[in-house]
């Protein structure tokens, strides 16, 4: 959509938007809420080897090739102009998320849409390292601050934004594993209660925690397990932990699709060898959660947001 031969910031293509669009006015049409997601890990240039991760990381002033935050500002701001009427960072200072989500954020706004911001941290946004990497983790070193420490500053002119955070339950919280080893006794805990640990830290109480510290909101966007029943039990645990503690407005399981093919682990999609966690888990929750709501624009509060009627 954003070709490295015009740049980020530049002219979209638009035979790459309307493929992409198409699929969000699909699921529009159908009373769903669409997640965009420029997802990338906060980089951009040429893909590596394996298709994906690849090229500068963006807002890196000591790299001539990288984009600026100014560009990654301007090319939300196309894109939220596009929406206005339907809208994984890491191994990088944490500042300079911090500077390329505010410059999202603005962009956005400016443009005049209103929908729900989803904002990342570092370490693949992780909920295990949101307030602290000294703690094993795929994607984050000590060397770079946790999340908590500066995306706090985040300022949207509306307020309507979320924290956008990440949860797996393998070993190395990679989503690498089919084996849960991560899970906690989480089904109706008062949040002012530590979770019973078991089989490893409790991976989303600090966030949580922080959560209420600042006021603020988060959106659980991937966690995920294999097709077994420990992990289907921790994945249940982990819903009813979100449902129990108000400063997560929503979820989104990782799915994977076809692309990843049939025997993928994680792969919730009918018709693919492994579907049990849809089958037995996700699809009985969805039905009978009172939690998962349409109302509106997308918002944090539960009530329509008001449109912009001036740029900021």
């Amino acid at each position: 959509m954003a070709p490295v031969q015009t740049g980020l910031g530049g002219p979209l293509n638009d035979t790459f938007f309307d493929m992409y669009n198409s699929a969000v006015e699909y699921m529009s049409r159908r009373g769903a809420y669409v997640i965009v997601d420029a997802h990338n890990y906060m980089r951009y240039g040429s893909l590596n080897s394996t298709g994906t991760d690849g090229g500068s990381t963006i807002g890196n002033d000591s790299d001539p090739k990288a984009a600026t935050s100014e560009q990654f500002g301007h090319f939300w701001r196309q894109l939220a102009s596009r929406h206005i009427y339907n809208p994984n960072p890491h191994e990088m200072p944490t500042a300079m998320i911090l500077r390329n989500n505010q410059a999202a954020i603005d962009g956005i706004r400016a443009a005049g849409a209103s929908q729900l911001i989803l904002a990342p941290g570092n370490g693949y946004t992780g909920a295990q390292v949101w307030t602290n990497t000294s703690v094993s983790n795929n994607g984050i070193s000590p060397q770079y601050a946790p999340s908590s420490t500066y995306l706090g500053e985040l300022w949207d002119p509306i307020d309507n934004f979320a924290y956008d955070i990440h949860v797996y339950f393998d070993y190395d919280n990679s989503a690498s594993h089919a084996q849960c080893v991560h899970g906690t006794a989480w089904v109706n805990l008062k949040r002012q209660l530590e979770p019973t640990k078991v089989a490893g830290v409790n991976q989303l109480y600090d966030a949580t925690r922080w959560l209420q510290q600042q006021k603020a909101s988060g959106f659980l966007s991937e966690f995920g397990g294999g097709d077994n029943a420990h992990c289907l039990s921790v994945l249940n645990d982990t819903i009813s932990y979100l449902e129990n503690n108000s400063e997560w407005i929503g979820w989104a399981v990782w799915g994977a699709g076809p692309l990843l093919g049939p025997a993928y682990f994680e792969n919730i999609e009918l018709g693919m060898e492994l579907n049990t966690t849809w089958l037995q888990l996700l699809e009985p929750r969805i039905k009978s959660s009172n939690y998962l709501k349409h109302f509106g624009i997308s918002n944090r509060g539960g009530k329509e947001v008001l449109r912009m009627t001036q740029r900021v």
